[in-house]
């Protein structure tokens, strides 16, 4: 990875010339406390219709490929799950998973599993998006959101690196070869932030 002519706060970032991903430096990646204290100060509630309306975002799309009933799973879902709710209100069965609020990690495979602004924190990318497959059942339907990066000269005042636990940035060929590298089936996207894809029987 080469560094790139970008700072915030002290912290530098790396860009892979392979894939397009944008990485923190490893020395500035936040612990856990700092963490779960910055994950305790998101207000998402179901009550926030502006929240709901970022959601269906996915949700929307997402629905024209799921069968009712589906199994589902809410992965890195946060301290309040409004997601779940929604996709438990629409008739599928959603269960939870986040490190700090909901650990136990359910066993068994899903038809559907959302991950909604949870793959910018990832430490170890390549690691931690094959923990989120592994859960996924074959044929099934993996829905994600994080925002992308486009150039180089507008990273640097980007809202998203704000965040001290956004830690990895993607761009349109970094979600392209993640599709490639894992075998997944591009239904969807936006091209920005909502990508929706199949898992490759």
């Amino acid at each position: 990875m080469e560094k790139i002519d970008a700072s915030f706060k002290g912290r530098s970032y790396y860009h892979c010339n392979d894939c397009d991903l944008i990485m923190a430096d490893k020395a500035s990646l936040p612990d856990p406390e700092t963490e779960k204290s910055r994950y305790l100060l998101h207000q998402n509630e179901a009550t926030d219709l502006g929240y709901v309306r970022f959601l269906s975002q996915l949700l929307e799309p997402l629905c024209a490929y799921i069968c009712q009933g589906s199994s589902c799973l809410d992965y890195g879902c946060g301290p309040n799950p409004v997601l779940a709710t929604m996709l438990r209100e629409g008739g599928h069965h959603c269960e939870l998973y986040d490190p700090y609020f909901y650990p136990l990690f359910p066993a068994g495979k899903f038809d559907v599993i959302v991950a909604t602004e949870c793959f910018e924190h990832f430490h170890q990318p390549l690691m931690d998006i094959e923990k989120v497959i592994s859960k996924l059942a074959s044929g099934g339907i993996l829905a994600v959101m994080t925002d992308t990066w486009t150039d180089f000269t507008t990273f640097a005042n980007w809202h998203y690196i704000r965040d001290v636990t956004h830690v990895s940035f993607y761009h349109l060929k970094t979600m392209a070869l993640i599709s490639e590298h894992f075998g997944l089936k591009p239904l969807y996207s936006d091209n920005k932030r909502v990508f929706i894809w199949q898992l490759i029987a």
